[in-house]
């Protein structure tokens, strides 16, 4: 494959990628030194955002890349993984 045609795919992973982390801040976000209400504000922002990046991540990626980015996430398959199971 070209660069071309290669970089929405490289675009998407990153964009699945990146909203993984930013499902991760909602879990830091009741430390914050903030009201209730803007904890509530900033972890429905993060979560809406985490969302909207994964999805257009999947229409760039393809519906095959986000099968298994999503099984490789998955902490189940992990689990198959340890015990020896494909």
């Amino acid at each position: 494959m070209k660069l071309k045609q290669k970089s929405p795919l490289i675009i998407g992973l990153v964009l699945m990628a990146v909203s993984t982390l930013i499902w991760c801040f909602p879990f830091i976000v009741p430390f914050l030194d903030l009201s209730g209400r803007g904890k509530a504000g900033l972890s429905a922002v993060l979560i809406v955002t985490a969302e909207i990046l994964f999805w257009i991540g999947v229409l760039l990626a393809g519906k095959e890349a986000a099968k298994s980015y999503k099984r490789w996430v998955n902490p189940a398959s992990w689990y198959q993984k340890i015990k020896g199971r494909p």
